[in-house]
């Protein structure tokens, strides 16, 4: 019967008894000035150094025990430390720890950290996240506070609501930790699969359809998901759906997913780090998210500078759709719709100045278009305000609101990026989607991160809730060509070059594919054994007499 979960029992199953965790010690409580808050310092590294270093100085835990090669520096393959606190919601960073004579070092930049900071009230899985994230697991959320991809799917996306919310851990991560091996198929042979359920400790249970021709580095990494199953509930009792999951990967030469712009970014490239002001309900740019330079706010002072990903705008692309003409300003860094520089006025005082821009161009009144919509010409002072905001909102003008009244629908592109680990869900493969395949669905055709289709859908077969196991076909619908009356010299199934037997095209006909004959004959009979489609072209043929 299932227990109550715990941390280590949860690593134990996902890895398939190949991992679990050595406890040390629980150290604390630990108390801190009010300078040393997390509000006050400001900072994650400085704040978890001072917990770490209290820590270090109690003498309540002998840290040097944990320097396995006894080198002075206890390093991310040594130990691991989880900090829970009531200061402040989960996060963790990088940084160094010198107390006596040892060195505690938890990794940063390319590397992982082995320090995680939650908070006292988070969800359990916020926990089990914040430790797969001491091993080299990585956020696949989306943009931060912006988005949840494949929520409930893996503790690397969103927090849930529930806090005893319990569901495993993605198979692309299980899989780079070294917890399973997935079974790898040829995307475009077709064929069926058996799946058993994740809870099952089965390493091979995920399954990897890939396409030869495009090669390792994309890939469809199938599983299946059930909160109910003979072999218990375990640690997936809450995962978000019941059926076939399909996780789109696609990484990098070193095995790192690969970074793309979020889905509703727009199909375009465009300039990062514009920022929306809270004050004047505007927009500006801040140079550089790391080091932003803010400029001044028609209401008060600067520009507000929000933190997290904002928003990005086609530049210099002469034929990008929507209005063109529109400029950043490089005295107060705004955006203005440039042919009426002249009655335009800037927080910085007279016009605005747009002698250093490019050419911006903004989507207006199409409401099919990307990002977020409700964005407005303001016909006092040229720039660009969020609508639903205008009663908020500060005009340089007069120094009253904006004005919309001449405006059209403006949509602004969203910035920030996603890592390509994402599950694709019914009934068109949205990206990010935690609806799995049910019984008895198709999808339609696969398709690939650059856009191309594939010749391959995938069909779950029936089965019944709570099942231990699914079978899954994939149909490729390629073409394989016969000749009867082909001399059979380098066949290779393709039009030029037909099989010249019924056996050999049956043989290497995809699964689910078609089986092309030129008019012809042929005494040969034989037993069909997959699903295929028979086509005769141009012409009567004759097969079996």
């Amino acid at each position: 019967m299932f227990q109550y979960p715990s941390i280590n029992g949860y690593f134990l199953k996902r890895s398939n008894g190949r991992f679990f965790w050595s406890r040390g010690a629980t150290i604390g409580p630990l108390s801190f000035l009010a300078s040393e808050a997390h509000d006050a310092v400001n900072n994650d590294g400085s704040y978890a150094s001072n917990i770490v270093y209290r820590a270090m100085a109690s003498g309540q835990f002998n840290f040097s025990d944990y320097d396995a090669n006894h080198d002075g520096h206890i390093t991310v393959d040594e130990l691991a430390i989880l900090i829970i606190n009531n200061d402040l919601t989960g996060c963790r960073t990088a940084g160094v720890v010198r107390s006596a004579d040892l060195t505690f070092d938890w990794g940063g930049g390319s590397t992982h950290c082995n320090v995680g900071l939650v908070n006292d009230a988070d969800p359990f899985a916020v926990h089990l996240e914040e430790f797969e994230e001491t091993l080299g697991c990585q956020d696949i959320y989306g943009v931060w506070s912006e988005e949840c991809l494949s929520g409930q799917l893996s503790p690397q996306s969103c927090a849930p609501s529930d806090w005893n919310a319990l569901y495993y851990l993605d198979p692309w991560h299980r899989m780079q930790l070294g917890w399973c091996e997935p079974r790898i198929q040829s995307l475009t042979a077709g064929g069926i699969i058996t799946i058993p359920a994740a809870q099952v400790t089965d390493p091979s249970s995920p399954v990897i359809l890939y396409d030869p021709a495009v090669g390792p580095s994309e890939f469809f990494l199938l599983e299946y998901r059930t909160h109910a199953s003979p072999s218990g509930a375990g640690y997936d009792a809450n995962v978000a759906d019941d059926g076939l999951a399909i996780w789109h990967v696609h990484q990098e030469p070193n095995h790192s997913p690969t970074l793309v712009p979020r889905y509703d970014a727009g199909p375009l490239p465009a300039q990062e780090n514009w920022r929306f002001c809270k004050k004047c309900k505007g927009i500006h740019y801040i140079t550089a998210w790391q080091n932003p330079q803010a400029g001044p706010c028609p209401k008060d002072g600067t520009h507000d500078v929000p933190s997290g990903p904002g928003y990005q705008i086609v530049q210099n692309i002469a034929n990008a759709p929507g209005q063109h003409g529109w400029k950043w300003c490089k005295k107060c860094q705004g955006l203005f719709y440039a042919p009426a520089t002249a009655q335009s006025h800037c927080p910085a005082g007279g016009t605005h100045d747009g002698s250093l821009s490019g050419d911006y161009s903004l989507v207006d009144n199409d409401t099919n278009s990307p990002g977020q919509h409700g964005w407005k010409w303001c016909s006092k002072c040229q720039g660009l305000f969020y609508g639903p905001n205008m009663a908020l909102s500060y005009c340089p003008a007069d120094h009253g609101f904006h004005d919309d009244s001449a405006s059209g629908d403006y949509a602004m592109l969203f910035g920030g990026s996603n890592l390509v680990v994402w599950a694709e869900g019914p009934p068109t493969f949205k990206r990010g989607g935690n609806t799995l395949w049910h019984s008895d669905q198709t999808t339609p055709r696969l398709v690939l991160l650059n856009g191309a289709g594939t010749s391959t859908h995938l069909h779950v077969r029936p089965f019944p809730p709570g099942a231990g196991s699914i079978t899954v076909e994939w149909l490729s619908e390629r073409d394989t060509w016969v000749d009867f009356n082909s001399l059979g010299l380098f066949p290779d199934g393709s039009f030029n070059a037909p099989y010249p037997t019924l056996a050999d095209g049956i043989t290497y006909v995809s699964y689910g594919g078609i089986l092309n004959f030129k008019p012809g004959s042929s005494s040969v009979t034989t037993n069909i054994t997959k699903p295929m489609t028979l086509k005769a072209y141009n012409g009567p043929v004759t097969i079996g007499r």
